[in-house]
């Protein structure tokens, strides 16, 4: 992990951090005291997929940018780690779904 610390190594919350997980998976974004994603961040899976956007507490809330492996990707708007609000899909092919809701 990379980042901003003090204090014998605790973090500075909101300040920009780099964690690579054991799983192979990388995170690049705030984090709060208790080490979880939070405020502004990008995700990276390890199946290609990575999420872009807000975190709350470890979970995608708000607005976010999930991007999957087969090249379709949402934008818009999340609710406790899903999809969830306004937003639209496009497909791996181009073809766009709005939801306003």
């Amino acid at each position: 992990m990379t980042g901003k610390f003090v204090n014998n190594g605790k973090l500075v919350a909101g300040s920009k951090y780099q964690v690579l997980y054991h799983n192979g998976e990388y995170y690049d974004g705030s984090l709060n005291f208790e080490w979880k994603r939070h405020g502004k961040g990008a995700y990276f899976y390890k199946n290609g997929d990575y999420y872009d956007g807000d975190w709350l507490n470890n979970k995608r809330q708000g607005k976010g940018r999930q991007v999957f492996d087969d090249g379709s990707e949402y934008l818009g708007d999340f609710n406790i780690d899903i999809i969830d609000g306004a937003g639209q899909m496009i497909d791996a092919k181009g073809n766009k779904f709005v939801n306003s809701k």
